[in-house]
């Protein structure tokens, strides 16, 4: 039987993010081009090691986390994508970051498509959530290739950010 965590696309291998992707993780998040336009803007080394450190404990505890996106063809490093408890407790949402040189490729649907589908056929939720900044024009275009709904714009912490889901009803209907 194979893991449902291990997950393959035409050009991506999905896996639970661990140790290993720690140096790359790092580079991703304090790059202000990719981890700059998540919520928590760009990070640093001891920040990005809390953040690994809190999606590892996720995929022990609950059974989801942030995968590791790499390519097939060469395991070249992606970005990342998976779920995680949003911290405006809004529930399960979904989070996709793509290195820079990969931007335009097509990888963050692709991955984030993966992801809402181990949402709502392996683990059985209802519904998946999505927050962008409003000045995050890449983010926007992914979820609305994927078809998210967008449900409500709102400041928070001097920010602008747009809250988008997507129910299993509306992922089974497409």
């Amino acid at each position: 039987m194979s893991d449902p965590r291990h997950i393959e696309t035409a050009r991506l291998s999905l896996r639970p993010i661990d140790e290993g992707d720690f140096a790359e993780l790092c580079t991703l998040m304090a790059d202000p081009e990719v981890g700059g336009q998540l919520q928590h803007g760009a990070l640093d080394e001891a920040a990005t090691r809390r953040m690994l450190d809190g999606y590892r404990a996720l995929w022990r505890d609950k059974g989801y986390g942030m995968f590791s996106l790499r390519r097939r063809q060469d395991g070249r490093f992606v970005g990342i994508s998976g779920l995680w408890d949003h911290h405006d407790g809004i529930g399960v949402a979904s989070r996709v970051a793509i290195a820079r040189w990969a931007k335009g490729e097509g990888y963050a649907p692709e991955a984030g498509m993966s992801v809402v589908r181990f949402a709502f056929e392996t683990l059985g939720l209802d519904t998946v959530w999505a927050v962008t900044r409003e000045t995050n024009p890449d983010a926007q275009r992914a979820l609305a290739k994927m078809g998210w709904t967008l449900r409500l714009r709102y400041e928070a912490d001097g920010k602008t950010l747009l809250r988008f889901n997507m129910t299993k009803d509306e992922w089974q209907r497409r």
